[in-house]
């Protein structure tokens, strides 16, 4: 008798034990989910800073050019400048030998 209240008790703690490994395995399957759902969040992370990384360099390539289109433009107008003078210089010495041949 003394032996079959063991062997009841055994059962008991034996079923407890498998209650206690079928919600180890239920958190463990949870914990794998959640790192799962982790690893594709850092992935899709991952993704949008190499996005924001290549406009970032595609801005920085854009505003090089500007900056290279407003050095040119600057040197162009520049020219402008300096021909206009010259034109004006042409035409004062056009004037006056006009009024010389006057």
């Amino acid at each position: 008798e003394e032996l079959d209240g063991q062997l009841k008790e055994m059962e008991a703690k034996k079923e407890a034990l498998e209650g206690n490994i079928l919600e180890v395995e239920k958190g463990r399957r949870e914990v794998e989910a959640r790192i799962e759902e982790y690893g594709e969040e850092k992935q899709l992370l991952y993704q949008k800073l190499t996005e924001a990384e290549s406009i970032r360099s595609s801005l920085q390539e854009q505003m090089s050019e500007i900056e290279s289109n407003k050095a040119n433009l600057e040197e162009q107008v520049a020219e402008v400048g300096s021909n206009k003078q010259g034109m004006e210089e042409k035409m004062q010495e056009l004037e006056c030998g006009r009024k010389e041949l006057e």
